[in-house]
């Protein structure tokens, strides 16, 4: 449900912006952010974790499509944007990610 997703990003959202001051900026955060849904389907954020432990999420590989799609669409560009920013040449067409932005 759209509203369920709506409202675990807006949780997010404010957990990072909580968290901002204390990020070095230029670099890249990864958070697990643990949520449980009532009977109504209302989301409680459980836990955040800084160092996110994945190997139990992993048996059917979702782990390892995820940081893939992660770098496709994260590191990638920006390892394009700085090479067409040093060559002169133009970029690639942008990988469309599974990802959504919730904070910048």
């Amino acid at each position: 449900d759209g509203a369920v997703t709506d409202r675990v990003a807006n949780a997010v959202r404010l957990v990072m912006f909580h968290l901002e001051e204390f990020l070095q900026e230029d670099r890249f955060h990864y958070f697990g952010f643990d949520f449980m849904l009532d009977k109504k389907y209302n989301p409680w954020l459980l836990e955040v974790n800084s160092t996110p432990h994945l190997y139990r999420c992993n048996f059917k590989g979702d782990i390892v499509d995820m940081m893939e799609d992660l770098l496709r669409s994260i590191v990638e560009p920006e390892l394009r944007k700085q090479k067409a920013e040093t060559s002169g040449a133009g970029t690639e067409a942008p990988y469309t990610s599974k990802w959504r932005l919730l904070s910048k």
